[in-house]
C-alpha cells in the first residue's frame, strides 16, 4: 500500500509539530527549575538571621510611607 504524496506531506507536518510541542515542553521544564533554583535560593538568604532585620526594617518603611501616603490624600 503506497502513499500519496498528500498523505505524506500531511504526516511530516504532523511529526514536525509533535517535535515542537516536545521542545516547548522541555524548555517548559527547564525554566520552572530555573525559576525553582531562584526562588530557594531567595528564601534561603531571606531566611537568614543577619536578613532578617533588613527585611522587618524595610517592610516597616513600606508600611510608615503607604501611611503616609493614605493620610495626605484624606486632606
Amino acid at each position: 500500500m503506497r502513499m500519496s504524496s498528500a498523505h505524506r506531506a500531511e504526516n511530516g507536518r504532523r511529526s514536525q509539530y509533535r517535535a515542537a510541542a516536545g521542545y516547548r515542553r522541555v524548555v517548559k521544564l527547564m525554566r520552572m527549575a530555573v525559576l525553582l533554583g531562584a526562588a530557594k535560593k531567595a528564601y534561603d538568604v531571606a531566611s537568614r538571621p543577619e536578613n532578617q532585620k533588613r527585611i522587618k526594617d524595610a517592610v516597616a518603611g513600606l508600611q510608615a510611607r503607604r501611611a503616609r501616603r493614605a493620610g495626605s490624600r484624606g486632606r
